[in-house]
């Protein structure tokens, strides 16, 4: 048994994931339309995240681009993913569990600010109130 495997078995044996597992650990899905790849030398490689077949950190800057505007208007405290991600900083400490985590805080983060600008923009507040509104959801 390799590395990988013997990695892969120890994590998601203490933690419940619901990854659809194949032997050549490609493209085991998460959730719907989010995949995960472990290279060959997992654990001192970071493992491929993908969300709608784009790597998630493309997907999410995209996301952080669209909003820029929206965030810096209301003084939200979010960084760009690209800027502090997991696999930045990747080191075999690290693991799926770690990457999945940091995943759904940041898509967290990204669906309360559409949905939140999404409302504001069909209603006419004035800047301090949409200031409340958005500061006390996220």
């Amino acid at each position: 048994m390799d590395s990988r495997t013997r990695r892969y078995m120890k994590e998601t044996k203490t933690d419940s994931y619901n990854i659809s597992h194949n032997p050549e650990f490609k493209n085991m899905e998460i959730m719907p339309n989010v995949t995960l790849t472990l290279p060959l030398y997992y654990p001192f490689r970071p493992p491929i995240l993908k969300v709608y077949n784009t790597n998630y950190l493309d997907y999410f800057s995209a996301l952080f681009v669209k909003y820029k505007a929206y965030i810096e208007l209301h003084d939200l405290n979010i960084e760009c993913i690209c800027c502090k991600s997991v696999i930045c900083d990747w080191t075999p400490c690290w693991g799926i569990k770690e990457l999945i985590q940091e995943f759904k805080i940041y898509s967290k983060k990204m669906a309360l600010i559409s949905k939140s600008k999404w409302v504001l923009d069909k209603l006419v507040f004035d800047n301090l109130v949409c200031y409340k509104i958005v500061h006390y959801l996220i």
